[in-house]
């Protein structure tokens, strides 16, 4: 079942059950998300997902024109499927802030490296220019606004010379028409706009190279949605 043909069954059939159950914060949250619902707990991608990587795997195919076996973080990797799918174009780290996420990923992929860590944690590690290629899908929008500067700054810092940073996101653009007819309950929803978005990548030394978006329909209204946002940014010298 596409995301495109029946969006009404992914609201009701994978977000509602955590209103349900009666999860609200954000550790929580994500752990029941990726350990307990059977939509996202799998080690193969669901319609969503699947729509995202083709694009994903898009942008990896340009990146890898010049670098033959770039090394790749996938930040905010959750139970590790796009890590798993990202580890055939070269070495992969993923990495995840919730430990609990973090156990279940490494059962799911034991032949993985998936650790528990954030940007900042990467850059103690003595990280800084380690990786040619970062992805963080669905990420950003999980961080509060004031904090959004700082977190490319560390991508920022984590991403080698002419190296790549693939973002995909939610688009603020469609906040308000999207949000009058679901309720994701997610617990940080700070979207950006493509505009904002961009100016935040290019005042961290950033240059966008390619631009998709993913449009799905909603019940009740006759035209698709432009939901996602999905980024292709190259480090500048």
């Amino acid at each position: 079942m596409g995301i495109r043909k029946n969006l009404t069954y992914i609201i009701k059939k994978i977000l509602l059950p955590l209103r349900k159950a009666g999860v609200t914060d954000e550790e929580n949250y994500y752990t029941y998300l990726f350990t307990k619902n059977p939509n996202w707990n799998k080690t193969e991608p669901n319609a969503e997902e699947k729509e995202r990587w083709e694009i994903i795997k898009e942008f990896i195919q340009i990146c890898k024109v010049k670098i033959s076996n770039p090394q790749i973080l996938d930040l905010g990797c959750g139970r590790g499927w796009l890590t798993h799918l990202l580890s055939k174009y070269g070495p992969t780290v993923g990495v995840e802030p919730v430990e609990a996420v973090v156990r279940y990923a490494q059962k799911l992929f034991p032949e993985l490296q998936i650790s528990h860590g954030t940007t900042t944690s990467l850059l103690s590690d003595g990280l800084a220019d380690k990786f040619d290629i970062i992805v963080c899908s669905e990420v950003i929008e999980h961080i509060a606004y004031k904090r959004k500067p700082q977190f490319i700054s560390q991508i920022e810092r984590l991403t080698k010379k002419n190296g790549h940073v693939i973002i995909t996101t939610p688009r603020k653009e469609a906040q308000a028409l999207w949000s009058a007819n679901t309720d994701p309950s997610q617990p940080i929803e700070d979207w950006l706009t493509e505009k904002d978005l961009q100016a935040l990548f290019e005042e961290n030394g950033f240059k966008k190279k390619e631009l998709r978006r993913i449009s799905v329909n909603q019940e009740g209204h006759e035209n698709m949605i432009e939901i996602y946002q999905l980024w292709l940014f190259q480090k500048n010298l």
